[in-house]
């Protein structure tokens, strides 16, 4: 009897020690574990990994260098507050077990992670801040889509922590205010117009002897940009070199063209500022101590734009490209232009001419005679074709067709001299098998207006004879062959 006593007792007392060494050794993780949560919430346990020293010692000198690591790479929550310590600890254990990738460490920032009451408060982007004299709403960036792109807060202020001391840069603003909308210009497009930022003076500036009020009615509605040029420099483009210093994957590569996934992924998801992708672009008042050639484009634009399109004909709404042999030889002008003519202190400073003489410095020495040939023949087109028109407008005010028929039919025309003007304005000589082209089926054009009119076509030998040497090889050098008649001994020939 006493021994099963003995014995129950002996049980309940073994019970009673394993229950106490379960809680002893809950407890102890929970202290551990306690521990663990307090020191890895310290910046320090992120500075033990040599990969994240670079890090905590710029966070160290930054105005943030009392918010803890994770307050800004974790979303608030409990949630992602126990993820961010898991993840903390399996880089931990990847350290120790040595089997870290070595890869740069990726942190993104959530807007969430800013806005939080004890931080920068949502209700507080509601207000007007002045930045470099601009007022400026957070909120106005980040609750609509700007330029196709949802902002986060990182998009702007992406190195405050790491690198940079100030807030933010100009240079961040510019690289989307100062970047045209595909198909505008500076002076068009709504964000890069200047009356977005500055006001036009009210006081009237005196600068060199010369007064300018730039709210008198005339001054106030021309462009800022055609007085004050040169204050833009750089394009913020994104180069393909940019990708690769973090990709090198073709399969990630293959995506650059698509722009609205490249900026949901690098801005919206990641919260990556865009300066890291983007060229800078400057915006500042050039120096008076540098000599500032003149703009021309700026009142010439496409300059040598005819010359150009002839060229390389590929301009040309026709069904085949004329590219020239010299532009799909990828000759430039100056092989040819060698002449140099005028001064450099003219009006139309240095330029250079071509002549006969360019062609011979490749080609046999009486090639340079053919450049003559070729421009008396297509002048002859030229004027031909040109007086088909003269005959042929006055046919359409005296047709019976609607005005809206009679309108479609005079377009054909201008169309035609729109052409013909390219050829004459562009020199036939820089694509004379384009220009030859283009002239004949000008000429077709028009008979196609007097067939609709009800009239006869014209019939040009000259036209006819063009078409068929066209199809042979010798008119590539012998063009406008078809105009001569020689002597085949005795015989009079014509070509």
């Amino acid at each position: 009897m006493n021994d099963q006593r003995g014995k129950k007792q002996k049980q309940t007392n073994n019970r009673g020690n394993s229950s106490a060494g379960i809680l002893i050794a809950i407890l102890v993780l929970v202290v551990i574990f306690g521990g663990f949560l307090e020191v890895s919430s310290r910046p320090g346990y992120c500075s033990k990994c040599h990969e994240m020293q670079p890090f905590t010692s710029t966070w160290s000198e930054s105005g943030h260098a009392e918010v803890s690591c994770e307050k800004c790479h974790y979303s608030p929550g409990f949630n992602s507050g126990i993820n961010a310590k898991f993840i903390g600890l399996r880089m931990h254990l990847k350290k120790w077990t040595q089997s870290y990738s070595g890869r740069r460490p990726v942190a993104n920032i959530q807007s969430s992670s800013c806005t939080t009451d004890d931080c920068h408060p949502s209700a507080s982007l509601e207000n007007l801040i002045e930045y470099e004299n601009v007022s400026f709403s957070h909120q106005n960036h980040l609750e609509s889509s700007r330029r196709g792109t949802n902002l986060v807060c990182t998009s702007c202020h992406s190195e405050i922590a790491h690198g940079e001391l100030r807030p933010t840069t100009p240079g961040t603003c510019f690289l989307c205010h100062l970047r045209p909308i595909e198909g505008t210009t500076l002076e068009t497009s709504f964000v890069a117009k200047c009356t977005n930022c500055h006001n036009p003076p009210a006081k009237i500036i005196k600068t060199n002897g010369i007064e300018v009020n730039h709210l008198d009615e005339t001054t106030s509605k021309l462009e800022c940009t055609r007085c004050h040029n040169r204050i833009v420099s750089g394009e913020g483009l994104a180069s393909e070199s940019s990708c690769l210093l973090c990709h090198a994957d073709s399969e990630v590569l293959n995506k650059m063209e698509d722009v609205g996934f490249l900026h949901l992924v690098h801005i919206t998801e990641r919260g990556m500022s865009c300066s890291r992708c983007h060229d800078p672009i400057d915006h500042s008042l050039p120096s008076l101590d540098e000599t500032i050639p003149a703009d021309c484009a700026s009142c010439h634009p496409n300059h040598h734009e005819a010359e150009t399109l002839v060229y390389n004909a590929h301009s040309s709404d026709e069904d085949e490209k004329f590219g020239s042999a010299e532009f799909t030889s990828h000759i430039d002008c100056k092989a040819c232009h060698i002449t140099k003519v005028g001064n450099r202190l003219d009006v139309k400073g240095v330029t250079y001419l071509a002549s006969a003489q360019s062609c011979s410095r490749c080609h046999i020495s009486h090639y340079g005679n053919f450049l003559e040939e070729w421009k008396q023949s297509i002048n002859r087109m030229l004027a031909e074709v040109r007086a088909e028109i003269l005959i042929t407008r006055p046919k359409i005010d005296i047709s019976p067709f609607s005005t809206k028929k009679k309108e479609e039919l005079k377009a054909t025309l201008d169309d035609a001299e729109m052409k013909l003007l390219l050829i004459e304005r562009g020199k036939p000589v820089h694509n004379i098998q384009y220009s030859d082209t283009l002239i004949r089926r000008t000429h077709d054009r028009i008979n196609g207006v007097l067939e609709e009119l009800g009239g006869n076509v014209i019939v040009s030998e000259r036209m006819e004879a063009y078409r068929h040497a066209s199809k042979e090889e010798c008119n590539s050098c012998h063009f406008g062959i078809a105009d001569y008649s020689s002597m085949f001994g005795s015989i009079a020939f014509s070509h």
